[in-house]
């Protein structure tokens, strides 16, 4: 039985994603991550996050969100480290006395301090890393040696492991690809638990026959896998740190 498209859902409602930058797209896509912790999450929502649960509900339906009132770009960029950076003596202090107190018997091991502290605490460590630089190299050698350690960083599970900064190519590819109303889509029926199937979802997202991404190979289910797992990736808490981190650097420059 073909699905019938959602009477709130209006392609014309995401025209102003064409001029929007990756800030705009970051408060559009953390908006919705929100959304989607609610919509995972197994516990019984308190009542004021169910309040905020229907309210970003009923939000999306509107495609692109008027959020300036709920997202705080410069406070959080104000409060979000940069990706190289001195540790300060707290960094230092609290990680050595978790680790001691937890693992005693690891505290005059040769073992990676990071290996042992994700293996301990897991997820909480694992998008850090302490490292020792020796400043008595060239640049040259330290360039080469910190890229020698990057390549076997075990890095955070995130589809697109060799991640490069967002340029506004991949802002006009996120459009083309309808990504954030695969997104709505995704997240409204999830919440209704509603399941829909791919072909329904790209006649919404594709009502021409002929209609396809000019810069996507996009054959059949197979192009529109690509579609569905690129705007899944974009809702990743690792992708929208990425952003954070881009956007961060770019405010410091």
């Amino acid at each position: 039985m073909n699905m019938q498209k959602p009477e709130w859902f209006d392609l014309e409602n995401y025209e102003e994603l064409k001029s929007f930058d990756l800030s705009d797209w970051y408060k559009q896509l953390n908006y919705r991550c929100g959304l989607k912790s609610y919509i995972l999450s197994q516990m019984p929502l308190s009542d004021d996050a169910k309040k905020d649960f229907d309210r970003r509900l009923i939000a999306i339906q509107s495609g692109v969100v008027d959020i300036d009132s709920d997202i705080n770009l410069d406070y959080i960029l104000n409060h979000k480290k940069i990706s190289v950076q001195e540790l300060s003596a707290w960094d230092i202090f609290s990680k050595s006395s978790l680790l001691e107190r937890e693992m005693p018997n690891k505290w005059n091991s040769e073992e990676s301090f990071d290996a042992l502290l994700v293996e301990k605490v897991g997820e909480m460590y694992k998008e850090d890393a302490n490292i020792r630089i020796d400043l008595n190299a060239s640049n040259a050698q330290i360039k080469k040696d910190f890229s020698d350690w990057l390549d076997n960083r075990g890095k955070p599970d995130n589809k697109y492991i060799n991640k490069t900064n967002f340029k506004k190519e991949n802002l006009e590819n996120w459009i083309a690809w309808q990504l954030l109303p695969y997104i709505d889509l995704f997240l409204y029926f999830k919440a209704k638990n509603v399941e829909i199937t791919e072909a329904d979802c790209r006649k919404f997202l594709f009502p021409e026959s002929s209609q396809k991404p000019e810069n996507l190979t996009y054959q059949c289910d197979d192009g529109f896998r690509t579609i569905t797992s690129r705007a899944r990736w974009l809702m990743e808490s690792s992708t929208i740190s990425q952003i954070e981190s881009q956007l961060n650097s770019n405010e410091k420059k």
